[in-house]
Order: structure tokens, then sequence, then C-alpha cells
């Protein structure tokens, strides 16, 4: 979870390097945050199938896909890349959006379907966003959607809240 106060100014020359640090907290925020479905834990509920983390923006696929068979609420993390953001279904428990992706989609609806929305867009929470990954100077840190994620039947955990630059 401390992974966005490792990166120094040096590290941006690597875009990948800073896409790596995004993917962890990802992972991070996935791990410390529960899914409910109608009243029951959806950890409980599909204890034996896939937890799937969808994206289809280019510049992260990579570093995302490295998280690939990691175990999450007793699962196996599976990254499906799409060809476009559009595609997001109930069948992605977790989505990262681009500024422009989160733009030409209806957040509202892709909580509706369960999804929780990680993006990296100035506008993003605003938007209806979950959680916005973004720079604080030298480093990434993250803020919440508290209403966003409740939309969603996402539930952080304290640990999250504590960590996060900003809920609202």
């Amino acid at each position: 979870m401390y992974a966005y106060t490792v990166l120094t100014q040096s590290a941006w020359a690597t875009p990948s390097k800073e896409h790596q640090v995004k993917a962890a907290i990802m992972y991070n925020l996935a791990r410390f945050s529960e899914w409910k479905t109608k009243g029951t834990s959806q950890q409980d509920k599909l204890p034996n199938t896939d937890f799937t983390l969808c994206v289809a923006h280019s510049g992260m696929r990579e570093a995302l896909q490295s998280l690939s068979g990691k175990p999450i609420h007793g699962r196996v993390l599976v990254v499906q890349v799409l060809r476009h953001a559009s595609e997001i279904s109930a069948s992605c428990n977790i989505a990262f959006l681009s500024e422009e992706e989160a733009q030409s989609l209806d957040l509202i609806a892709l909580a509706d379907l369960g999804v929780l929305t990680v993006g990296d867009g100035d506008t993003f929470l605003e938007q209806h966003g979950c959680i916005s990954i973004h720079r604080y100077g030298s480093k990434l840190g993250f803020s919440i959607n508290r209403n966003a994620m409740a939309h969603a039947n996402v539930h952080p955990s304290s640990k999250i809240l504590r960590l996060s630059a900003k809920v609202r």
C-alpha cells in the first residue's frame, strides 16, 4: 500500500516506472476493498471465480498484465485487455480508464454494474469515478469518491481511507 511513496523525481523519466507504481497502487486498492453483492460479500459468494481487472489504455496494459496470477480475495487476478473501454462489462471487477476514456463513458452506468473504476484524470472523481491516481510532486497518491464506490457496492478499508490524499 505504500508503493506510491517510493518513486523519486528521477524515476519519472521512465514512463513504464510510473505505470508500474500505478499498477501496484491498483492492486493494493483492490486487496483492501470489499465487493458486496446484494448484501453478501462477493468474495464469499464467488470464491472459485477469477477476479478480473479490465484495461484498454495502451500505456497501462503492460504494467497491469504483470499483476496476472496474483491472489486477491482468495481468487486469481486475471487481466482482461480490451480493444476499447466501451467493452467494459459486469465481468470486470475493476477497470483502469485514461482521462480520455473516462470522458467518453458513463461512469455511473459502470458503477451500476459493480465495476470499481480507477483513473488518472484531473476530473475523474467529479465524473463519478471511484478512485483517481495522481501525482503529488515527485510521488503518486490517490483520492477516493466514496459515493461512487458505494454506488458500485465496493467498500474501502479504513487503511485505504487513511492513506487517501482526499476522500469526497
